[in-house]
C-alpha cells in the first residue's frame, strides 16, 4: 500500500478511535434520558472527517444539523434529519490542482436530507441508520444517494432538556464507483416534549 494512501486514511480515524473510547467511557456516567419523551428535537454542529480515497481529495467538514424523533416504542424511535454541509477540498488536492486550473477551489454546500430509527439498548445508549439525499447546493452537481449509521448516547440537563453526542459513519453516493465517506461527530442541544 502506498505510505501516503495509508496516512490519508489513518489521520481522519484516529480522532474517531479516540472519541469512540471517550463516548464509551461516559456512557457508563449516564443518566437516565430523553427515551420517554414522545417527541424530540435535537440541533447541533458536526464534524466529517474523510475517510478512505474521499481523503485524498476532501479536508475536515463542518456543518450543523437538526433532527426530529418520535417514539412509537418504548426503545424505537423513527427519525428525520437535515443538515447543511461545507465540504472543503484537502490541502494536498488544492497544492496540485489549484496551479493547474489557475483557481482557487472553494468549499461545496450540501444539504442532507434523511429519515431513520434509533434503537435504545439501554437507558443510556443507542444505535441509529438513516438513509436519504444529498442535496448540492451547486446546480453542476448531481443528487447522491445519503445513509448513515452510528452510536450515541444523551447526558440529561433537565427533565426536558439534553446534550446528544454521537459517532457516525456517513456516506454519499453517486453510483457504486462514486461513493463520499465521512466519519462523523455530532453534539447537540436536544429537547423533548
Amino acid at each position: 500500500m502506498n505510505l501516503k494512501i495509508y496516512h490519508l486514511f489513518l489521520l481522519p480515524m484516529k480522532p474517531f478511535f479516540f472519541f469512540l473510547f471517550l463516548m464509551c467511557g461516559l456512557l457508563l456516567s449516564a443518566d437516565a434520558q430523553l427515551q420517554d419523551k414522545k417527541y424530540t428535537v435535537s440541533l447541533g454542529p458536526e464534524l466529517l472527517f474523510p475517510v478512505g480515497s474521499t481523503a485524498e481529495v476532501n479536508g475536515i467538514s463542518p456543518a450543523v444539523s437538526l433532527r426530529g424523533s418520535y417514539r412509537i416504542m418504548p426503545q424505537l424511535h423513527v427519525t428525520l434529519s437535515g443538515a447543511a454541509v461545507s465540504v472543503s477540498a484537502a490541502k494536498l488536492f488544492k497544492e496540485l490542482w489549484e496551479p493547474w486550473y489557475q483557481t482557487s477551489f472553494k468549499n461545496s454546500m450540501f444539504f442532507p436530507v434523511k429519515g431513520g430509527a434509533r434503537y435504545y439498548f439501554t437507558e443510556r445508549f443507542y444505535a441509529a441508520a438513516e438513509a436519504g439525499a444529498s442535496i448540492p447546493k451547486d446546480a453542476f452537481r448531481d443528487v447522491s444517494f445519503a445513509y448513515e449509521a452510528g452510536i450515541g448516547t444523551i447526558f440529561k440537563l433537565s427533565e426536558r432538556s439534553a446534550i446528544d453526542v454521537a459517532a457516525k459513519y456517513e456516506a454519499w453516493a453517486l453510483n457504486t464507483k462514486s461513493v463520499t465517506s465521512f466519519a462523523g461527530f455530532r453534539a447537540a442541544y436536544s429537547f423533548g416534549f
